[in-house]
């Protein structure tokens, strides 16, 4: 077999594989903001897709990202409640000492340390028993007046191509030398079966 050129196929299934995967990093990311040539429009298939990625994703941040219901276990546990209760105090101390000293001074001439401390005791129960209840129904007002979805959606439009073509670029630079040379690693296997192939027919 005199033809020497089939020596180089392994070596040319590697240049292939690795412009083949650099292609489909191209076709991807290239370019960030559409081009037209020739009547034609050209723009990186993440970017032209970008506004449809980004719907999906705030879609699903408001159906599995989002649960009114952990969030409420959390603020309404035991735990969180019993951290309010200080401040909840401090407060009502703060009024029954000084501000209804200012606003009423004739009943707070009559309120003494010892009726302070009932009141205030009274009012801590009463509130920490209606915490829950509060947390809750605020809560659900929050989440139906914001669309977290529609906001992350509208975050993710609003990042410039080209910054976001930097960001995908710098975080996955390692991962895009990885699949070219994947490529280049498969199309070297590729040309080794099909030299095999040549020798054995």
């Amino acid at each position: 077999m005199n033809n020497n050129w089939i020596y180089l196929i392994p070596i040319i299934g590697t240049i292939a594989g690795w412009l083949i995967n650099g292609l489909i990093i191209r076709w991807l990311l290239y370019p960030a903001n559409p081009v037209i040539i020739g009547g034609l429009t050209f723009q990186g298939l993440l970017f032209k897709r970008l506004q449809n990625i980004s719907a999906g994703i705030g879609n699903w941040a408001n159906h599995n990202f989002i649960s009114t219901e952990s969030i409420s276990k959390k603020l309404t546990s035991t735990e969180a409640i019993q951290k309010l209760v200080p401040v909840v105090e401090e407060q009502i101390d703060f009024f029954l000492k000084t501000k209804l000293a200012e606003k009423m001074p004739m009943i707070s001439m009559f309120i003494g340390e010892k009726t302070i401390g009932q009141i205030k005791s009274i009012l801590v129960e009463e509130i920490e028993s209606l915490f829950p209840y509060l947390i809750n129904r605020f809560l659900e007002n929050a989440l139906a007046d914001l669309n977290i979805g529609k906001l992350i959606e509208n975050k993710l439009n609003s990042i410039s191509r080209e910054n976001l073509q930097s960001i995908i670029l710098k975080s996955l630079k390692k991962e895009v030398k990885i699949f070219k040379l994947t490529g280049a690693l498969a199309g070297f296997i590729i040309g080794l079966i099909e030299l095999i192939f040549l020798f054995i027919v």
